[in-house]
């Protein structure tokens, strides 16, 4: 199991986009690691394999 910490950010400036995706991807990443995928059909799960890989 990966666990993702939030670094928050004190006296510093506006994120710039970057950061704030990066930020997002962590977000995303920390609820994709909790999603319950039996709920995906088995082509599904074969589809977002392959876009992974890609």
């Amino acid at each position: 199991m990966t666990v993702l910490t939030e670094i928050s950010q004190t006296d510093v400036g506006p994120s710039t986009r970057p950061s704030e995706l990066v930020q997002e991807l962590h977000r995303i990443t920390t609820e994709l690691q909790a999603v319950d995928l039996t709920q995906c059909s088995d082509a599904e799960l074969i589809d977002v394999a392959a876009g992974t890989e890609r």
